[in-house]
């Protein structure tokens, strides 16, 4: 799938169901999430993940944020809570359309729709602390990868990089006589076959991986290193999941 897919599928999640696209609860699926309850999910995960960096001694200046995929803001107006300045960037113009709704933090709290597979919007060393979960595992390693490159580019000297990213699957499952068809399908026909069946775009929200030690020379390439690696946990069955911590190498370190 390539950006311009991409963004279509989440623009209609955003139109459909937005918060449960975000979290997929079953028990939350056909707009049964409260935006109480799910906002604070948000301020839960925020302050759970604030606690982690300051227990096993991770600096991290307080002045300006990026939420990384933030959809209608869930991670980004806690991040506010603990940061002078937070930008939300997602790719889907319904997302930020709620998320602007949604914003209780003023001029604080500005949010940004980016349509490309860059974030030339930004310039370089702007962010103390960059943030994206779940975000990264629903596209396409070229893509995911081209934008921890632009995460480090963005990321301040002192400033701390954290993402969510699967490795690959645990268990290797057979696939279906559907599955194999569909794989071979070319998008074009996929598409006009959901048009036929659906009435219109049934969005997909596709899982993607990309090797731990691949990540790492990435990082090693782009001139970051690794400080920290968590194993977190992962509702697709047979996924391992991790959240790296990272920093850009100093001049010493080079």
């Amino acid at each position: 799938m390539n950006i311009k897919e991409l963004q279509l599928h989440w623009d209609t999640f955003g139109r459909i169901d937005p918060l449960f696209a975000i979290l997929t609860d079953v028990r939350k699926e056909g707009r049964r999430w409260s935006t109480d309850e799910f906002f604070a999910e948000g301020r839960k995960e925020v302050d759970d993940l604030m606690q982690y960096i300051e227990s096993v001694g991770l600096e991290v200046p307080r002045k300006k944020a990026l939420d990384f995929g933030c959809g209608v803001g869930r991670l980004t107006q806690s991040l506010a809570d603990h940061f002078s300045e937070v930008c939300g960037l997602d790719i889907a113009a319904s997302m930020i359309e709620l998320a602007n709704k949604y914003n209780r933090h003023g001029a604080r709290c500005r949010y940004y729709l980016n349509q490309c597979n860059d974030l030339k919007l930004f310039d370089d060393d702007v962010f103390d602390f960059i943030y994206s979960n779940i975000t990264l595992q629903h596209m396409t390693p070229r893509y995911s990868q081209s934008y921890i490159q632009e995460f480090v580019r963005i990321l301040s000297p002192e400033g701390l990089l954290v993402f969510q990213l699967p490795d690959a699957p645990a268990t290797v499952e057979s696939k279906s006589l559907r599955h194999s068809i569909k794989s071979l399908t070319p998008n074009p026909l996929l598409r006009a076959y959901r048009m036929l069946r659906y009435g219109g775009l049934k969005p997909v929200m596709q899982m993607y991986g990309v090797n731990k030690d691949q990540i790492v020379n990435l990082l090693e390439s782009c001139g970051a290193q690794l400080v920290g690696l968590k194993q977190g946990p992962m509702s697709e069955a047979g996924w391992i999941s991790y959240l790296y911590f990272v920093r850009k190498s100093s001049s010493s370190d080079s």
